[in-house]
């Protein structure tokens, strides 16, 4: 697969309802689905894409080991395919989220199965690149959240080992936000991962059922044998009974259970045959199917820069109408301003041209009324009267709608 350099790839796991689907689409948009019930919502392996400082970066949607409609062995063989087929086309994992649903009241069988498989599937060595993330919150009382994730913290057999070794805990508000700074925050470590079983197999050479992933499926697939073994037992001893008794509901219900036991044994048996495969058989069955997983990976990645590119356009042309309304505003500010200073040096030339000084004004004064008046009342008539003209001078340019405020007042300052 072509990729660049600056791409990043993020797992997401956990179990059916944990939320991962709607984790996916908080970031990558509604190209995600979403399922609201119990039936999986991811049945393959898919990855989604978007933007990020420049580079694109991909998160891959996992399906739980308690998918609704396959067999634990089915999908950690899908997930291992993946992991180790983009392992060998040089891709490797930036981080892995797995997310755990917080209203959930205690760590069920299933939830319990999913984070043993998921351990395994890490290794010890990668658990610095995990985050584990609580979902639902809206769901449950905040004070109870509090307490169920700090009792998954401390347990050794949940999180506590895991927190030990340099996972980190966070809690998934649900928000796009709270998605991204999950993400951010594996980002910022600036490194990537090799899972245990990218190795085991990949560098290794193992079979699955060699790996530790598959030792474990296998120890699970061992007690669900001997439990539907030991139910199927006692289904047909009931059968013997219903016989022996003559009651046909009894022998139809027997025969049911029996059946279905017998389904589940059989299921069981086939999941330890299914991991006695290799890498080379895994990529022979399922090559064609990782193409198309990459295939849409590039279509994801073409889709975002796209859509990047859009924004990138649309922001340059904004930039270019906000350059212009601003050079357009600047002209009519310089047009004004000229305006104005050729309005002052017009009105300050018209008073220079006008204004007597005081001591002529004095003497006119003076020879019309004799020396009767004291300085006092001459300096008051004096201003008087130049305080009119100027009235009047102002007034008149006012009226001419020539001359804002601030401008006549400075410059009637001037003149004065």
């Amino acid at each position: 697969m072509e990729h660049n350099i600056e791409d990043s790839f993020v797992a997401v796991m956990g179990v059916t309802g944990a939320g991962k689907s709607t984790f996916i689409s908080r970031l990558a948009g509604d190209g995600a689905k979403v399922g609201h019930d119990l039936v999986s919502c991811t049945r393959d392996i898919e990855s989604f894409s978007f933007r990020y400082n420049d580079s694109t970066i991909h998160l891959i949607d996992t399906p739980g080991f308690d998918d609704t409609y396959r067999t634990d062995s089915d999908v950690l063989k899908d997930i291992v395919f993946w992991l180790n087929a983009a392992y060998q086309r040089q891709i490797r994992l930036s981080g892995i989220v797995y997310l755990h649903p917080i209203d959930k009241n205690r760590m069920t069988g299933s939830a319990y199965k999913n984070l043993r498989m998921f351990q395994k599937l890490c290794g010890d060595a990668s658990l610095q690149s995990v985050v584990l993330a609580t979902t639902m919150w809206k769901n449950i009382d905040e004070a109870d959240g509090i307490k169920r994730q700090e009792h998954l913290k401390n347990q050794p057999d949940f999180w506590g080992d895991m927190v030990h070794q340099g996972s980190r805990v966070f809690r998934h508000d649900d928000s796009r936000a709270s998605a991204m700074n999950i993400v951010t925050y594996i980002l910022d470590q600036r490194k990537t991962t090799v899972l245990q079983i990218q190795r085991q197999m990949v560098d290794e050479g193992k079979t699955l059922d060699e790996t530790s992933a598959g030792q474990e499926l296998e120890r699970e697939l061992i007690k669900q044998r001997k439990l539907f073994e030991r139910r199927l037992q006692e289904a047909q001893d009931d059968m013997k009974e219903a016989i022996e008794e003559g009651n046909r509901k009894s022998i139809e219900d027997a025969a049911a259970q029996q059946e279905r036991f017998q389904n589940k044994l059989n299921e069981a048996i086939k999941g330890s045959d299914d991991l006695r495969v290799s890498m080379e058989e895994l990529l022979q069955k399922k090559d064609a199917e990782f193409k198309r997983v990459l295939e849409n990976v590039e279509l994801e990645k073409s889709r975002s820069q796209e859509e990047a590119k859009l924004v990138t356009q649309q922001m340059q042309e904004l930039d270019l109408k906000v350059k212009a309304s601003q050079a357009e505003t600047e002209d009519q500010r310089r047009r004004h301003q000229s305006e104005i200073d050729e309005m002052s040096i017009r009105l300050a030339k018209e008073s220079n041209d006008n204004q007597v000084t005081y001591q002529e004004w004095l003497s006119v004064e003076r020879a019309r009324l004799g020396d009767q008046s004291d300085r006092s009342s001459f300096r008051e008539a004096f201003d008087g009267q130049t305080g009119a003209a100027m009235g009047q001078a102002v007034g008149a340019a006012v009226a001419t709608g020539t001359l804002i405020l601030g401008t006549v007042a400075a410059a009637a300052c001037n003149v004065m």
